[in-house]
């Protein structure tokens, strides 16, 4: 079972608040992860909803963006981050990160952690769109 949490990043207060204050799980289903969450792996998705014509540097992305992630977060649990470009036509997904933590309490270190500025004032060097971020936690 995988769970996914959603979250809108809203670029005048930063990081999503939730995120940063430890997103509780919902109440359906907590007896079935209880006790696991902070042994096992956790992922995060970062997608870019958006039109093909929005604006987004891929080569920026994975040139810049992509390293800076893994220096902001590595040494606090990220395992790996992979960048997905499902769409050149239309309207939908323009990117997706998958970002792999150790663990739960990985996730929350990283999203709470002095370099989650940095990485999140990058934004506006490869993007206008409001990234939404989804908690995966694998059982």
């Amino acid at each position: 079972m995988v769970v996914l949490l959603e979250c809108v990043i809203s670029y005048g207060k930063g990081m999503c608040g939730a995120f940063l204050a430890g997103m509780a799980m919902p109440e359906t289903g907590m007896h079935q992860i209880d006790g696991f969450l902070g042994k096992i792996m956790t992922t995060m998705y970062v997608t870019y909803p958006g039109k093909s014509d929005a604006w987004f540097d891929r080569d920026y992305y994975v040139a810049h963006h992509m390293p800076l992630v893994m220096e902001a977060w590595g040494s606090i649990g990220l395992k790996s981050a992979t960048a997905f470009f499902p769409t050149d036509t239309g309207n939908g997904t323009v990117a997706i990160c998958e970002c792999q933590f150790r663990d739960e309490s990985a996730l929350q270190a990283a999203l709470a952690s002095p370099e989650t500025p940095r990485v999140l004032a990058d934004l506006k060097n490869f993007t206008k769109i409001e990234p939404v971020l989804q908690r995966g936690i694998n059982i």
